[in-house]
């Protein structure tokens, strides 16, 4: 990237993270140099998962620095993209200016989507869910734009997972946030609303969030697998209601609105 992009990022990150928050800034700054990696996987992963991307309209919800909606691009995607952070929208919009990218991106409030009903084939958000203060009115409202038919791929990480994602601090997640809160500074970290007022979330919340907001989509389980043992696994822990990725360090389903 040319200076103009690393000038921002570090404008960014000086902006969100103060100067003696040491741990979360590096962190933050090796993340973003894995982006580019990170985003293949999950446009692979999507479409192996869901189908292939090329010519279908998709929102990307969170795009953050971009590169995730540019892989979507390049691989024949018409590309959409909300952010709540103005920093973050206009790194991504020189990033994919300086890729070539076309896309439509928008800022807006962290509730509600400026655009019409039923306007995309596909939906994702990465990393994304556990930073909203409302997540049943996010997943109403990415319900409401995606078409009759359409899949929701969605990904965040699991609060039990042992070492909690943001933070580096093991069982942090397991804790009420106002203790984990306490917990994370005795440990030397920051409080939680400094990692982007990060929620601790599982799958049991996602299913909970999905009754409450009476949203219609429903959670895809994936039972294939090409090792009998796995297979085994999915179908029993399906026929439970349960999705593979609750023993997984981040929940990924697919979320599909039936016709």
């Amino acid at each position: 990237m040319n200076e103009t992009y690393e000038e921002k990022v570090a404008v960014y990150i000086d902006s969100v993270l103060p100067k003696q928050f040491s741990y979360e800034r590096k962190k933050v700054s090796e993340d973003w140099l894995k982006k580019s990696r990170m985003a293949e996987g999950i446009v692979s992963d999507f479409v192996r998962r869901v189908e292939a991307v090329e010519g279908k309209r998709i929102l990307d919800i969170g795009f953050g620095n971009g590169l995730t909606l540019k892989a979507f691009a390049d691989q024949g995607g018409v590309m959409s993209g909300l952010e709540v952070s103005k920093s973050l929208f206009s790194i991504a919009t020189d990033v994919l200016s300086n890729y070539g990218v076309s896309a439509d991106l928008k800022t807006y409030d962290g509730f509600t989507f400026p655009f019409a009903n039923e306007s995309f084939d596909f939906i994702y958000s990465v990393s994304v869910l556990e930073h909203v203060d409302d997540p049943v009115a996010v997943l109403k409202e990415a319900s409401r734009v995606l078409r009759y038919g359409g899949s929701f791929y969605l990904a965040f990480p699991n609060r039990f997972n042992p070492k909690e994602t943001h933070t580096g601090i093991w069982f942090a997640s397991y804790l009420p946030r106002k203790v984990a809160d306490l917990y994370l500074k005795m440990c030397g970290r920051s409080g939680v609303d400094m990692y982007w007022n990060v929620h601790f979330l599982s799958f049991f919340k996602l299913k909970r969030f999905l009754k409450e907001g009476a949203i219609p989509m429903t959670i895809r389980f994936e039972t294939e697998s090409l090792h009998p043992i796995k297979r085994f696994i999915k179908k029993t822990l399906a026929l439970l209601g349960l999705h593979h990725s609750i023993f997984l360090p981040h929940i990924m389903v697919i979320l599909d609105k039936k016709k």
